[in-house]
């Protein structure tokens, strides 16, 4: 059975020995004259190469842009830098306004020694004039507790009196009205005369009270009065000692003078009630004729009146007494916190205490090194050597700041695209001993381009040219006039001085490269389908003969055989002007079909 890939072979033969025999007899013989139109080549011994073709423009290989940092921004006072400049790294290029940066350093630096202070007094501990101001307190405050307590006990008396008084003026009142109800009106009068002697003996009762109150009320105001001179001639430094004493002597006389307006109230309710029970009387001495419900009723609103007066009373006693409890309660918390205080200065500072006292230092000085630095700032210098290539303010503009200088440069991966434009930044600076050229190369081309391979790089300005490598290629496209293109990068390999930034380039990266081997002038190959030929003339005759090839360069392609060295290959003619003209050698068919086909079988 004959195999699929013999008859295709067997077909294309048959088409090809179809088309030769049609052209030959189309134009007859190619004689004599066509043997001397004839054109020729050499098979050759050598390197061949291709190559990719493009332009662009000369750029530094590293360009740095070069910022104030961060918020060391602001007013420029001074550009030390121009274009074209060659600066050191560390040079001086420009400064800015650093008044603002100042005062935040000294304001920083101020508040690292109080930290540092801070610190020797946690670590120190109390002093004898702190623990003698402790003390002081303490006392000051018992001594207000012991007021408080006094003053809650004499309120507490005060309020067991005035309702042992009401109580007996209310029961006064009810016998009246039981002797008026059951008595005639002899004994009304014998009744109001009763309750006038009842309040007379309620007065002197309420004055007596008044007096004793206001001889305690003097002594109490005396005695602090007392520790309040003797604090100011004992301590007349210590503020919080004379503070506590003449907290005590306010409380003293507040307290007198409650007592005071308390024991008048007293006096003056007990005076009413006595001029009330006068007046009763006197109505009952006057109206002695009236009848007895006359003063059964007088002694009903006599009783309203004991009774009403015993609540308001009640009621006054009663908030006095809270009031003091209140003063007491308010004096024992006062003492318990002094002492608790006067505890906690005694004793020694814990770790936890110094370690925060270290941690108030630490963060002090971070503070300081970072207002040092924001000072540092403010003065510009340059990042390493360079040549300036831009400056984007002068004096008195504001220069902006920025994270960090960033710079730009080639990559020397394929997976990296390569970017020649400098940063956005105050000074740009470039390195000139180094520059690059980036061109836009068709995708058909730049499938074959690879990092390492070889350039020539041509300055049409100049005349100069100069070897590179390609560094980086693009991963990503760009679309122009529906091209596909990516961007390629060609180091320069010791460019010379004359060649500026921005001048323009042409660019021819080698590809491919075989040498020491054997080529031909590729016109002299003919192809049809998978076969390559070529017509090799010797002794006057042309024969076809298949041919191997290999890199198919510039300047011819490789042959890895079917000829040799030396061998005269007839370069082939076009025939007719269509689309169906035919190339062939000129020698006839002779060997063309028995050399170029035979091997289909």
């Amino acid at each position: 059975m004959i195999s699929a890939r013999k008859l295709v072979t067997s077909g294309l033969a048959v088409a090809f020995a179809g088309a030769c025999v049609g052209a030959y007899f189309a134009i007859g013989n190619p004689s004599a004259a066509a043997k001397a139109a004839q054109q020729t080549t050499t098979v050759q011994r050598g390197t061949v190469s291709s190559a990719v073709t493009a332009s662009g423009n000369a750029a530094a290989l590293t360009s740095l842009a070069v910022n104030f940092q961060g918020s060391s921004a602001g007013l420029l006072t001074e550009v030390d830098a121009k274009v074209g400049d060659k600066v050191t790294k560390g040079q001086v290029l420009a400064k800015v306004d650093d008044t603002s940066a100042k005062q935040t350093l000294a304001t920083a630096q101020a508040s690292l020694a109080s930290a540092q202070a801070s610190y020797e007094t946690t670590t120190a501990g109390e002093t004898t004039a702190k623990a003698q101001v402790d003390s002081a307190s303490i006392k000051s405050a018992q001594t207000s507790l012991a007021n408080a307590k006094t003053a809650l006990a004499q309120a507490i008396a005060s309020r067991d009196l005035d309702a042992s008084q009401q109580a007996a003026s209310v029961a006064a009142a009810q016998d009246a009205l039981t002797t008026a109800q059951s008595t005639s009106d002899t004994s009304s009068v014998t009744s109001a005369q009763t309750t006038v002697n009842n309040q007379q003996t309620a007065l002197s009762q309420a004055e007596a009270t008044q007096n004793l109150d206001t001889t305690q009320q003097a002594a109490t105001v005396a005695a602090a009065q007392t520790a309040l001179d003797n604090a100011k001639a004992a301590s007349p430094q210590n503020a919080a000692t004379i503070a506590s004493a003449q907290s005590a002597l306010d409380s003293a006389k507040a307290q007198q003078a409650s007592t005071a307006l308390k024991d008048s109230q007293s006096v003056a309710n007990a005076q009413g009630q006595l001029n009330s029970a006068e007046d009763q009387l006197a109505s009952a001495q006057t109206g002695y004729a009236n009848s007895s419900a006359t003063s059964v009723t007088s002694a009903q609103s006599s009783l309203r009146q004991a009774q009403q007066s015993q609540q308001s009373t009640a009621l006054k006693d009663a908030q006095q007494v809270e009031s003091e409890q209140g003063q007491v309660d308010t004096a024992q918390k006062q003492l318990d916190s002094q002492k608790a205080s006067a505890a906690l200065n005694a004793a020694p500072a814990t770790q936890g205490q110094i370690d925060s006292a270290k941690a108030q230092i630490a963060s002090a000085q971070v503070q300081v090194d970072q207002a040092q630095t924001t000072l540092d700032n403010t003065v510009l210098r340059a990042p390493s050597d360079g040549t300036v290539a831009a400056v984007a303010a002068s004096v008195g503009e504001t220069a902006s700041g920025s994270g960090s200088s960033s710079s730009s440069s080639s990559s020397s991966s394929s997976s990296s695209t390569s970017s020649a434009s400098s940063s956005s930044g105050f000074i740009t600076l470039v390195d000139v001993s180094g520059l690059q050229i980036t061109a836009d190369v068709a995708e058909a081309d730049a499938s074959s381009v690879k990092i390492g391979q070889a350039a020539t790089v041509s300055f049409s300005a100049t005349n100069a040219t100069v070897e590179g490598k390609v560094t980086a290629i693009a991963v990503t496209d760009t679309v122009s006039n529906n091209v596909v293109e990516y961007a390629v990068t060609v180091a320069l390999t010791n460019p010379p001085a004359s060649i500026k930034i921005g001048q323009t380039a042409s660019l021819s990266i080698t590809t491919a490269t075989a040498a020491n081997v054997l080529y031909v002038q590729s016109s002299a190959l003919t192809k049809a389908g998978p076969t390559t030929t070529a017509a090799v003339l010797k002794n006057g005759t042309q024969k076809v003969v298949t041919v191997t090839t290999g890199l198919a360069g510039d300047n011819g392609t490789e042959v890895k055989s079917g000829l040799s060295l030396g061998d005269v290959v007839v370069l082939p003619q076009s025939i007719g002007t269509g689309p169906s003209g035919f190339t062939f050698p000129t020698g006839g068919l002779g060997g063309g079909l028995g050399g170029g086909l035979g091997g289909g079988r």
